[in-house]
């Protein structure tokens, strides 16, 4: 707990977990990475091989938090939600707490990551009309009810393609796309699955924001890494620097910084409160990132001055391309024309369209 001496914090751990949907054991870049961070504290990596590692690490952690009458924040890579038409399909006042349930009996989790994903997100599909909403079947065997391609064209019996929270963040993905570069539909289904079984038979756990935390108990929330510029650091990939960093800058708010976002789904206009608050979710902080990002050190020095060599403008600005494109899930020779893409329409995240 908080010594009278210091700030007040909300939590006094944050994990930050990166997830993966690998249908086999994975470690290093595109696994698995839990970041644990207490205020004050210095900031550790864990790197758990499969996704019932991650989760026995995760309640080692609510448990130990428990006996120390603490409280934790778990903030998860992957979508908690979709939008509100998904889950009429599970009945006319069906909530999330139906959606999930339904995800968690469709997908099955074997052993070594083993994992049914394609075939539960058919199933899934089969309470709709015609193709989708999920798409891009990974799989060399064809699926029934589980198209290769974009469903075109995406019809009026469908949910919408986006949820709110993701026009907010620059470069995310839509919920229904579960295989290709940038999808993370695989990753909602597996992990929502793995929270589902998790919330079971506990009752210290609140799902934000559909749930707001009482008196001692744990927050498990959708969060974004890629809504922070993340800093260089040296021998990490970047998935474990992306954990590193955001769960230190959550580990610092203060506990009313800390109130004022877990608070601000209710301060949203009707519409988006409605489907945050009821079915989609929301990355925390999405609409107000500015809140994770980095203190000012020190005074502010000298205005720098402005460059007028036109040759080190140009250098500069493709410099500027490659550290903010995340180029490394392209082959190396795709990599110069995508960076030619985006330098030429100034969007970073056109890369996510090629």
């Amino acid at each position: 707990m908080n010594a009278p001496d210091r700030p007040w914090h909300y939590f006094d751990t944050v994990m930050v977990i990166d997830w993966s949907a690998a249908a086999s054991p994975r470690q290093g870049k595109d696994s698995i990475w839990i970041a644990l961070a207490r205020p004050g504290e210095d900031v550790t990596a864990e790197n758990p091989a499969t996704r019932a590692d991650a989760m026995a690490r995760v309640a080692e952690v609510l448990d130990a938090a428990n006996a120390g009458g603490e409280r934790v924040l778990a903030g998860f890579d992957f979508a908690f939600g979709y939008p509100s038409r998904f889950a009429r399909a599970f009945g006319e006042n069906a909530t999330w707490r139906d959606v999930w349930a339904a995800i968690a009996q469709a997908v099955e989790e074997g052993p070594a990551n083993r994992n049914n994903r394609f075939h539960a997100a058919a199933a899934l599909n089969d309470r709709f009309p015609g193709d989708g909403p999920f798409y891009t079947n990974g799989l060399r065997e064809d699926i029934a009810g589980l198209t290769r391609t974009l469903p075109d064209p995406w019809h009026d019996g469908l949910p919408a393609r986006r949820r709110w929270t993701d026009t907010m963040a620059p470069g995310a993905q839509e919920v229904w796309k579960l295989a290709g570069a940038g999808s993370v539909g695989s990753q909602a289904l597996t992990g929502i699955a793995a929270l589902e079984r998790l919330r079971q038979g506990r009752d210290d756990l609140v799902v934000w924001p559909f749930e707001m935390p009482g008196q001692g108990q744990h927050v498990l929330a959708e969060v974004y890494p890629s809504l922070i510029p993340i800093p260089d650091m040296p021998g990490m990939v970047r998935d474990e620097a992306q954990v590193r960093t955001l769960a230190t800058r959550l580990a610092a708010l203060d506990g009313a910084s800390m109130e004022v976002l877990l608070h601000r789904p209710q301060a949203l206009p009707e519409d988006a409160r409605a489907a945050v608050c009821g079915h989609e979710a929301m990355m925390l902080a999405a609409d107000t990132p500015q809140v994770l990002r980095a203190p000012r050190k020190g005074p502010r020095g000298p205005a720098m001055p402005y460059v007028k060599d036109p040759a080190a403008i140009y250098r500069q600005s493709f410099a500027t391309v490659r550290d903010e494109t995340r180029l490394d899930r392209f082959p190396e020779t795709l990599r110069p024309l995508v960076v030619r893409l985006v330098h030429a329409c100034g969007m970073v995240d056109v890369a996510d369209r090629v």
